[in-house]
């Protein structure tokens, strides 16, 4: 509640200082409806500056009324509008945010239709209210809008606010202050009865609460066209001050502009861009000159070059766009201003330009293959979309046809796609499921549209099935052997998820068993882990006849032991085993804020030391591992190791042994144990970051 008392309308300098501040602040515009005259609008500056000579948490307050979504239901919700100007006192203040009405057309009823404004409520069911932030600087002058709230609780505000008509600065010393968060752009001192704020309060106002007992609040509810002293007429309407709707603007309306698709050659209706003069001084805008916009858009009229706009005066500007080559063009310029508060209204603007015909565009573009990779028992299904669009004028028609090929049962498509007009998209998912055992999915689907120019599109589509989850397909590991056995332990491959076969990249079966109890996964044969560097031998050539082998090693202790055995075929075997990766001496800091920071991944020999690294027997090679040490490459005790690494025959004539099908690696200092300038540069800002987190201060 709000007293009215006799004040003064002498205003110290100093309580007019916020209003001087230059920074852009958030507009909001309330659209009157004052009985049945044409809307009228008054337009708010908020002060969301920082307290003292901002009320942010009011200000917050008061842009949620306006507009909140619901996170639980997405429902945009706006709680001022519909309102009503529930209270009017002559020369002191206009009052609203307490009570919605909307009328049923015909049936009006104020007593039925009436009903308080929803307030937030805390969990505990109480209404939410917002601290009270007056301060000094922001005084209860003419033209401020301030929060109304219970007497002798000095933080009960909610959703009622009121506008000063008057200098109120007795305000400012009740009930601990009453919180000025805003003012009504154009209403000052020097211009009192002209505002439509003036207008509403200049309105007789009524007492109705003998009326109904739904009007208990309403003892001074002004109203269009009535007179003091009549019989209080019906309400409705026709009469009462009504806020329609309150909505944030900008200076620039809109500051994004699209076209849409607009046929090859043609120019578009012209779009409007309107600047509003949302301060409380004059400004003059720029001349805009001829090249403010480069094809295919381009300023066909406006009105705005060199003009003095008054505040909430406004100019227009109108832009065309031309396209004359398919698809989304896009630019941006600037309307500048000599205002410190607006000096510059970025404007950007895009259109699709569009052939008539029908045309079809795929995103992601049709590639050679979609890969869905290898998919487990337990394992979630994996669903890839593809985003059909329709870039000509015509109606697109989309036919999805049955998948053809093999393993089609662990694929199904879900397809919403039948036609499109232009500019319009829909999605296309296809979904892969673990469902049938050693079956490997080569399929397709074929897409027929009436695009002339893309009648027929197919999507080659490949996924497989891993029983153990080791990232091999059931197929390719039966493949070992006749028994499926790559490591002979007379349990097949595909039933052991510490056992992998596989084909190197020459073609050759190789094996990978781990220690019972831990697990493969992401086995995978690779040409190598860094193609533009190489392992080096003092003297002689490395000869990688099988390529390079990743995986990854799971279930591991941590901090524990693990091998690794690798099986080549019968009859090869190997001098070495590289690995590429990071060693223990390569760590720079190990910080448990900043985490590990070492050198960069290289190459080295993980020949075996008695702790970890290769043991060669024959065709087989152990690879001991310990998590976290050297042949982890995250040197980190995690349970896991990921390292990739391959054979390697040594040959000192400088040439690739016998076998064939090899591929002979000559020597090469590559650039493995250099430290970069830019990882010097991180580890520099991560120590300092460091001694500020040890060292800071607490409050």
């Amino acid at each position: 509640m709000i007293p009215k008392y006799a004040v003064p309308r002498l205003v110290s300098a100093c309580c007019l200082l916020f209003v001087l501040n230059l920074s852009h602040a958030t507009v909001v515009r309330m659209d009157f409806a004052i009985g049945n005259q044409p809307d009228k609008q008054i337009f708010i500056e908020m002060l969301d500056l920082p307290f003292p000579d901002g009320a942010p948490q009011t200000v917050a307050n008061f842009l949620r009324y306006i507009e909140y979504t619901d996170p639980a239901t997405s429902q945009v919700i706006r709680r001022y509008d519909n309102t009503l100007i529930h209270r009017s006192v002559a020369d002191f203040v206009i009052q609203g945010g307490g009570f919605t009405y909307i009328p049923v057309p015909g049936n009006e009823n104020l007593a039925r239709d009436l009903a308080p404004v929803v307030i937030d409520q805390t969990p505990n069911g109480q209404d939410k209210t917002v601290p009270n932030e007056f301060a000094a600087v922001r005084s209860n002058v003419r033209g401020t809008i301030a929060m109304a709230k219970v007497d002798g609780d000095p933080d009960s505000a909610t959703s009622q606010w009121f506008i000063n008509i008057g200098d109120n600065t007795n305000l400012d010393s009740q009930n601990g202050g009453f919180t000025v968060f805003g003012r009504v752009i154009g209403m000052t001192a020097d211009n009192a009865g002209t505002t439509v704020a003036d207008e509403i309060a200049a309105l007789a106002a009524v007492d109705i609460r003998a009326v109904d007992p739904a009007f208990s609040a309403l003892s001074s509810l002004p109203l269009f066209g009535y007179n003091q002293g009549d019989p209080v007429p019906v309400v409705d309407s026709t009469n009462l001050v009504r806020l329609k709707r309150v909505t944030v603007v900008e200076p620039v309306q809109p500051s994004v502009l699209d076209f849409g698709v607009t046929l090859l050659n043609s120019t578009s209706p012209a779009q409007t861009v309107t600047v509003q003069n949302l301060t409380d001084s004059a400004f003059t805008v720029s001349a805009l000159t001829a090249d403010l916009l480069a094809a295919p858009f381009s300023l066909s009229s406006e009105t705005c070059s060199g003009a003095t706009l008054l505040p909430l005066q406004t100019c227009t500007l109108f832009i065309t766009f031309t396209p004359t080559e398919a698809g989304v063009k896009s630019a941006s310029f600037n309307i500048t201003t000599d205002s410190p508060a607006l000096p510059s209204l970025p404007v950007s603007v895009t259109g699709t330009g569009a052939p008539q015909a029908p045309t079809v565009s795929f995103s992601p573009p049709l590639g050679p293959t979609l890969e869905f990779g290898s998919l487990g028992p337990g394992q979630d299904d994996r669903t890839l979309e593809l985003t059909i669009s329709n870039l000509g004028i015509d109606t697109l028609t989309i036919d999805a046809r049955p998948f053809s090929g093999t393993g089609t049962d662990n694929l199904a498509l879900n397809n919403p796609c039948a036609a499109l007009a232009t500019g319009e998209s829909c999605t296309l998912s296809i979904t892969f499921s673990h469902l049938l055992t050693a079956i490997e999915t080569a399929a397709q689907l074929e897409i027929l549209t009436n695009d002339p120019t893309a009648p027929r599109s197919v999507i080659q589509i490949a996924g497989f099935t891993s029983s153990d989850n080791d990232g091999i397909s059931d197929l390719i590991e039966a493949a070992v052997s006749a028994s499926g056995d790559g490591n002979l332990d007379g349990i097949a491959d595909v039933l052991q998820d510490s056992v992998a076969s596989l084909p190197d990249t020459f073609g050759r079966y190789i094996t990978l068993a781990a220690d019972p109890g831990m697990k493969l996964a992401g086995v995978q044969a690779i040409t190598s882990p860094a193609p533009d560097t190489t392992p080096r031998l003092a003297s002689g050539s490395l000869d990688f006849r099988h390529g390079f082998i990743a995986f990854q090693l799971n279930e591991v202790p941590v901090g524990g032991a693990a091998t690794v055995t690798l099986y080549l075929p019968e009859g090869e075997t190997a001098t070495h085993y590289f690995k590429f990766g990071r060693l223990p001496s390569d760590i720079i800091v190990r910080d448990p804020v900043v985490g590990v920071i070492a050198r960069p991944p290289h190459w080295y020999d993980f020949s075996f030391d008695g702790r970890t690294g290769a043991e060669i027997q024959g065709n087989r090679i152990i690879l001991h591992f310990r998590d976290g040490e050297r042949g982890d490459d995250d040197l980190t005790a995690n349970g896991s190791i990921t390292d990739p690494g391959g054979p390697a025959l040594a040959s000192a004539s400088g040439s690739s042994g016998g076998g064939g099908g090899g591929c002979s690696l000559s020597q090469n200092a590559g650039r493995g144990n250099r430290l970069p300038v830019d990882l010097i540069l991180l580890l520099v800002g991560m120590l300092v970051l460091r001694l500020f987190r040890q060292h800071r201060p607490s409050y």
